[in-house]
């Protein structure tokens, strides 16, 4: 018998919010915008307009943006492994050791494996019943953020340290973009992870 599982899956692109979106005199002047602009508006607000007109309460989240690279990290009870991502390119390994499996020179792993020694140096600092709790929670989701102060991939922002910033838990087998930002911030500093700010 074959089984299938989501190993990992992220988030749906988001973009900043234009003011020209939400200001009195822009709100309601859509025929002023590009159609690029257009759409971006309508990913950004469409949901929270949806649940709004149906009398639904919505909460505003603003949360710093990290500057680094999108990382997605999973963990697949079945095959105890974890599956490190980025750029559409997943490696799964079950420690640091089984990374010497990827070739060196292969640029297709290339952030994968620069994330996953990352990830795996965080995690080696977790007692053995700490990483195995871990493990319980990563169950099945996937943790979302950015790997950043690597100077191969520094971006604007010049951080003073390599790690992962954390931001949101995806479950792999739920219809719903993402876990409510509380819930995922208290399993992220329940392991001492570093996690975006957020209001």
């Amino acid at each position: 018998m074959v089984k299938t599982v989501i190993g990992r899956k992220g988030l749906n692109k988001f973009f900043d919010i234009s003011y020209e979106f939400i200001s009195a005199e822009g709100r309601y002047k859509d025929d002023k915008l590009s159609h690029y602009e257009s759409n971006i508006k309508n990913m950004i607000l469409a949901g929270a307009k949806k649940a709004i007109v149906e009398g639904h309460k919505v909460e505003i989240i603003k949360s710093l943006k990290a500057n680094g690279e999108n990382t997605q990290i999973s963990y697949n009870p079945d095959l105890d492994t974890f599956i490190i991502a980025s750029k559409n390119v997943g490696l799964l390994a079950r420690d640091e050791k089984d990374l010497d499996l990827y070739p060196p020179k292969a640029i297709r792993y290339n952030f994968s494996y620069l994330m996953a020694k990352c990830w795996f140096t965080l995690i080696s600092e977790l007692k053995k019943k700490d990483l195995e709790a871990l493990k319980k929670d990563m169950a099945h989701r996937t943790f979302v953020g950015e790997y950043i102060g690597n100077i191969q991939c520094q971006h604007l922002v010049k951080y003073p340290r390599e790690t992962i910033i954390f931001y949101a838990i995806v479950d792999n087998n739920s219809p719903k973009m993402c876990n409510l930002p509380e819930e995922s911030y208290k399993i992220f500093k329940k392991y001492g992870f570093d996690v975006v700010n957020v209001e």
